[in-house]
């Protein structure tokens, strides 16, 4: 049975107000090691959230919808390569 290490990077996590419709990005760096067979593979995940208005209550809503968004994707990745 092989044992696994995930290791995560945030490369950003910023509101972005340059764009007519104000987002929320979020971007992280993921490598899924098998500590076995020392195989690793690696992906780069980008969420971008719209907000609702330009205001700090409709930011912290894109960050957590961008957030969970992204946790799902790093589940994702995580069933599709942690296999034995």
């Amino acid at each position: 049975r092989s044992t696994y290490v995930l290791q995560t990077q945030i490369g950003e996590l910023v509101q972005d107000f340059t764009q007519p419709t104000a987002a929320v990005r979020v971007a992280m760096h993921l490598q899924l090691t098998n500590t076995v067979s020392r195989r690793a593979v690696s992906k780069e995940i980008v969420v971008t959230e719209p907000m609702s208005e330009r205001s700090p209550q409709a930011g912290i809503a894109s960050a957590n919808r961008a957030t969970a968004r992204a946790l799902r994707e790093v589940a994702q990745f995580v069933l599709d390569n942690a296999i034995d």
